[in-house]
């Protein structure tokens, strides 16, 4: 029995598993954020494997293996788990550097960099 050519057929393909596992982790990471107090270490558990899990299901889905569905959900999550890197380093950054004029003797310092 054939197959209609608008059904995927999931033997072939497999489960959208790792890009849901993305977009998980691109959520958690995002939420980290913001409930952590901008904390680096806590937002970069979730999302740097957030990043590695949306690149490979990306690379999946362009061989073939995880259906193409499953694209956004590769893509959503791979972009809140790098904007919630960004942000979180660019506030870290931004921190260090208003920690480091709010010193005392600060201009001593600063002069000497």
């Amino acid at each position: 029995m054939a197959l209609p050519n608008n059904q995927n057929n999931s033997t072939t393909q497999g489960s959208p598993t790792l890009p849901i596992i993305t977009l998980i982790l691109g959520i958690v990471s995002l939420l980290s954020l913001i409930s952590c107090c901008f904390c680096l270490p806590v937002t970069t558990v979730f999302s740097i494997p957030g990043i590695i899990c949306g690149i490979l299901s990306l690379s999946m889905i362009k061989k073939g293996t995880i259906p193409t569905q499953s694209k956004g959900f590769a893509l959503g999550g791979l972009i809140c788990s790098i904007a919630s890197l960004v942000i979180a380093f660019t506030l870290f950054m931004l921190s260090m550097v208003f920690n480091l004029i709010s010193l005392p003797n600060s201009d001593q310092l600063i002069h000497k960099i």
